[in-house]
């Protein structure tokens, strides 16, 4: 039962430093400037007009049981979100 306080007041000991250590950082101006720099790049990709895409596609061949298809998709270079999707089963197998 010992070994349990000790376990225990060890973590709180350790959450402690570790907010005191946030609390320090937040402080930080250059901590404050990445953060809101990292806010302004999530609004930015989240409201990304997909002006530049790519078009990729991958080929999976077919088993004795699975037929071969070629999946293509629309990507946005900048968000990387996926924007149109197709699979194309072919007629043969593996």
């Amino acid at each position: 039962m010992n070994h349990n306080k000790k376990y225990f007041r060890a973590v709180d000991k350790l959450q402690a430093l570790e907010q005191a250590w946030m609390e320090k950082i937040a402080k930080d101006p250059d901590f404050r400037a990445l953060q809101r720099l990292r806010q302004k790049t999530q609004d930015m990709l989240t409201n990304c007009p997909h002006e530049e895409t790519t078009v990729k596609n991958q080929y999976r061949e077919g088993s004795y049981l699975d037929r071969a298809s070629t999946e293509t998709w629309t990507e946005c270079v900048l968000c990387r979100r996926v924007l149109s999707e197709h699979i194309e089963t072919h007629d043969w197998y593996g």
